[in-house]
């Protein structure tokens, strides 16, 4: 399903971004390069359809999204760098969490330079959330139709 008012359901179609925006493209999930990266790799991994955050869509598409991210985390690796994943998974339309858009969408972060995951962190932090640790992705139906920030430092923890 597409939203006509959504800037990453544009690019999927390749309405506003052309062909030349896609890194990698399934059935359900694309990734494409961050518009604004915070470092050289920035990337978004984003289902297809229009859902406004991973805990709210499908059990399949979350599995999906994460097992992709830690693919790409993989490659990353192997070139040294280790990665940090975060979320900003919008509720309900209109529902801020200070997310650039109300399309669900994974930024995955190199680490390759000193300072990004301690600059990310401490605003994570600053939003004055005590973070709750998940034991996996599943535990993120518990957050549907709510505003949230998921982040995944290099430590492999995921907080909410």
């Amino acid at each position: 399903m597409i939203d006509n008012s959504c800037q990453f359901c544009d690019d999927i179609r390749s309405v506003r971004g052309g062909e030349n925006i896609f890194v990698f493209r399934s059935e359900s999930i694309v990734i494409i390069a961050d518009f604004a990266p915070i470092a050289l790799g920035h990337i978004l991994i984003s289902p297809r359809d229009h859902v406004t955050s991973l805990a709210n869509a499908s059990t399949d598409v979350r599995a999906e999204a994460f097992r992709v991210a830690g693919l790409v985390s993989e490659a990353f690796g192997l070139r040294g760098y280790s990665t940090l994943m975060a979320e900003h998974g919008t509720g309900e339309s209109g529902c801020p969490s200070n997310a650039c858009c109300e399309h669900a969408h994974l930024h995955l972060v190199p680490l390759n330079f000193a300072g990004v995951e301690d600059r990310v962190f401490s605003r994570y932090l600053a939003s004055g959330r005590q973070p709750l640790i998940l034991n996996g992705v599943d535990e993120l139906v518990d957050f549907e139709g709510r505003s949230y920030n998921l982040l995944q430092p290099s430590d492999g923890i995921l907080y909410v």
